[in-house]
């Protein structure tokens, strides 16, 4: 009867650590079971960021050079804006030397206006919009072309001379006042094809 009670103790120890050890092999098959999926899981998800990256260095020259068109769009404006204020103070306060300064700034402006356009130009070529978009990039670039055919006018006003006086003067802040205010609507209108047509209230 002794030795019954033994092995029936022995029994009931056991059993718990049998289950335990049973329980521990069931979880490790499910897991298991689980690893192929998400390894295929992983492999698919490198897999797709391998196409994105092939597609995006498949970029042709213009495409490259297209898509630096944001980068230098804020160029005309900088300088237009500099031009405005530097041949304003030389108006307003009769300052030559500022006068003479914005002739180098003008140089300046055009520069950064004939690299503007050209990369937008090649960037709307690849571009596919439709509907109000495309309403507002012919807008945006037809106020783009004014504005370099004022800045053109005005530095071949400028070239030859080193001041300017009477109505030659005014005609050359004409132009001038003109192309900074078009290059502030136009960058509104860019950032609106941007950033979503309400990205402003106006």
């Amino acid at each position: 009867m002794r030795h019954i009670t033994v092995i029936l103790t022995l029994v009931f120890l056991l059993l718990p650590i049998s289950a335990a050890h049973t329980q521990g092999n069931t979880a490790d098959s499910d897991t298991a079971a689980d690893t192929p999926v998400g390894e295929v899981e992983e492999f698919e998800m490198v897999e797709d960021v391998v196409d994105v990256t092939e597609q995006e260095t498949s970029l042709g020259l213009f495409e490259i050079i297209g898509r630096m068109h944001p980068a230098t769009v804020h160029f005309p404006i900088s300088w237009l804006f500099l031009l405005f204020l530097t041949e304003m103070i030389a108006f307003i306060y009769n300052k030559p030397a500022w006068h003479r300064a914005g002739f180098y700034i003008l140089i300046m402006a055009v520069l950064s206006i004939a690299a503007a356009a050209a990369t937008g130009l090649i960037n709307a070529s690849n571009q596919e919009l439709e509907g109000e978009l495309h309403s507002l990039m012919i807008t945006h670039r037809n106020l783009n072309y004014v504005v370099a055919g004022l800045s053109v006018l005005a530095l071949g006003i400028r070239i030859g001379r080193r001041s300017l006086s009477g109505y030659l003067h005014g005609i050359y802040l004409a132009f001038i006042v003109v192309a900074t205010v078009l290059v502030l609507i136009s960058g509104h209108l860019g950032s609106k094809m941007v950033y979503g047509l309400k990205y402003l209230p106006f």
